[in-house]
């Protein structure tokens, strides 16, 4: 099985690098904990009740 290394595009890189830089001074860009991402949900729509909870993670 022939596996080639696998290497993201410049952009994507240097988004990555960035990321690290800002979370390392530990500004963080945005955050994509479950948590967060509901209440940002619940804060912008005014609703709480997602429905079955078998989106979630678990």
């Amino acid at each position: 099985m022939n596996m080639e290394k696998f290497t993201l595009p410049y952009p994507l890189r240097l988004l990555n690098t960035l990321g690290a830089g800002l979370r390392a001074m530990r500004l963080p860009i945005f955050d994509l904990k479950e948590e967060t991402l509901l209440r940002a949900a619940s804060k912008q729509t005014g609703l709480s009740d997602f429905g079955d909870p078998y989106f979630r993670e678990g």
